[in-house]
């Protein structure tokens, strides 16, 4: 299947907004599912089979902690990971301008 089948044509921009709503719906759809899983470990931690000591509250107890800790720990490198976007962003401006200017300046023409 060729990728631009999948795209659908419209010259005013339509399908870029089409795409995105596809998008914003998946994401929204992972949120909600993930906000149901989250009450769902809720009330089970109540019932008898999550009793403090069992295996299931202590797995229930390590999902939870697994999650906090990551989403801690992802905005405490975000710092790190956008500066070295940023770094690849810039080399790869450089590059491409570098690559213009010597395609430009061998054809004998300007930018």
């Amino acid at each position: 299947m060729k990728l631009k089948n999948l795209i659908p044509r419209n010259k005013r921009g339509v399908g870029g907004l089409d795409v995105a709503t596809k998008v914003f719906g998946a994401l929204l759809t992972l949120g909600v599912l993930a906000f149901v899983f989250i009450i769902i470990f809720g009330n089970l931690q109540s019932s008898t089979g999550f009793d403090t000591g069992s295996i299931n509250y202590n797995r229930t107890q390590d999902i939870a902690s697994n999650l906090t800790a990551g989403t801690s720990s992802f905005f405490a490198n975000a710092g790190t990971w956008l500066t070295l976007l940023s770094v690849v962003i810039i080399i790869s401006i450089v590059a491409l301008v570098l690559a213009k200017v010597r395609g430009g300046s061998a054809a004998g023409g300007g930018l």
